[in-house]
């Protein structure tokens, strides 16, 4: 048993100089091969704060701004700078589900704004948000969508519309989207604002 003792000991130091070498080598990719100290590794970096819920003005701390373009964005620059920014306070299912509503290729939103000819913010006014929800909802001439799920596109849409007040560099058409009131929905609860 003691010749085992030993062995395992031999084998646990030779791991441990092989880790610590591995270590080593490491520290001299990091420095540059030549000795000198290298930026240190942003995987590395310390955590940052997480906001307390209905913190509004750390948002606008962790928000990137882009530069003023001198072309309006893209409605899908938009929409996903608006993804992109509530990466940490969003749940996953719901970035999942404002992704499939207006950011989907071949889902609703995507192909009214294609057949509008609305390719840019400057163009994604309040008036053609409001004649969507009313051409998704209307049962006679429109898709005939549930009151449930055109109030789901009509929440997306205000936080899209919040995004848009909130940073410079993609317009300020849906500034006054609040007006657009719920439409068919049950008093019930079953929609929602």
């Amino acid at each position: 048993m003691h010749g085992n003792v030993s062995c395992h000991t031999a084998r646990t130091r030779s791991a441990l100089s092989g880790v610590q070498e591995a270590g080593h080598a490491a520290v001299a990719i990091s420095a540059g091969g030549d000795g000198s100290p290298a930026a240190p590794l942003s995987y590395l970096a310390p955590k940052r704060h997480r906001r307390a819920y209905g913190d509004k003005a750390s948002a606008m701390a962790t928000r990137s701004s882009p530069a003023e373009p001198e072309a309006p964005a893209a409605v899908d620059a938009l929409i996903s700078a608006m993804l992109r920014s509530h990466a940490l306070d969003w749940a996953s299912t719901q970035k999942d589900n404002c992704r499939t509503y207006l950011l989907s290729p071949t889902g609703r939103f995507q192909r009214w704004c294609a057949t509008t000819g609305i390719a840019t913010v400057d163009g994604l006014t309040t008036e053609a948000v409001a004649d969507f929800l009313a051409a998704v909802g209307d049962r006679h001439h429109g898709a005939g969508l549930k009151p449930a799920t055109v109030a789901k596109y009509r929440i997306h849409l205000r936080a899209l519309a919040r995004f848009q007040a909130q940073t410079p560099g993609y317009g300020d058409g849906l500034a006054d989207i609040q007006r657009i009131p719920r439409r068919g929905c049950p008093r019930s609860g079953w929609c929602w604002p």
